[in-house]
């Protein structure tokens, strides 16, 4: 803490000036996404081990709120995707997903809760920071892994984990679903440029030739 008003009328905190970590996935190297999955590995670790009360979300209720998202996302969707290819993300969202996450689901641990790259900041000297704490409680700890798109991030994310032999498992099949996850934020901003990225993610997830 930096500095405190008279009677705690104000509080000042030092910040942490960088840019997200969504932005440099175009420049970032190998080596960088290494050394970035494992400080977040390690961060994440500790993070999860901690107690603290706050509120726990259940599997069945994380399963509820993948399917609220899909349900948000199904109008546009459909704007984009013709009828059989709707067909196989409502088998996923409905199916698929469910079945998976109550199998391997209910490691509970204390989580940021959307630890995506928008919430990861580097700093010019290279050192990270996580913002936005606003969802944290108890989830299934595989939720604090799943927003990540750079491959050798997530290995190196989860090796520096290191003691969670299904978590590899467990983050396979929800993993899928964040590109739907996230269209809502878009649709509800306007933002078209967002959607129509959202929507190119999800065709090459879901939808690309073998």
């Amino acid at each position: 803490m930096e500095g405190r008003g008279s009677e705690n009328r104000y509080f000042g905190y030092q910040g942490t000036v960088g840019v997200e970590l969504s932005d440099r996935f175009n420049v970032i190297t190998g080596a960088d996404e290494a050394r970035v999955g494992s400080t977040l590995g390690y961060f994440l670790k500790a993070l999860h081990s901690l107690s603290v009360d706050v509120p726990r979300t259940t599997i069945e209720q994380e399963v509820e709120e993948y399917q609220h998202k899909f349900r948000l996302s199904r109008p546009v969707l459909q704007l984009h995707f013709p009828a059989m290819k709707m067909a196989d993300l409502d088998h996923f969202f409905m199916h698929e997903l469910p079945g998976v996450v109550s199998e391997l689901g209910g490691d509970q641990g204390f989580c940021h809760g959307e630890l995506g790259p928008w919430n990861v900041v580097i700093t010019k000297d290279g050192n990270l920071a996580v913002i936005d704490c606003g969802d944290v409680r108890y989830y299934d700890r595989s939720k604090d892994f799943l927003a990540r798109k750079a491959p050798l991030m997530i290995e190196a994310t989860v090796h520096a984990y290191g003691d969670a032999p299904r978590l590899c498992e467990q983050i396979v099949v929800p993993h899928k679903a964040f590109p739907i996850v996230d269209l809502p934020y878009y649709i509800g901003k306007g933002d078209q440029q967002g959607i129509d990225r959202q929507i190119g993610e999800i065709d090459g997830t879901f939808f690309a030739a073998p």
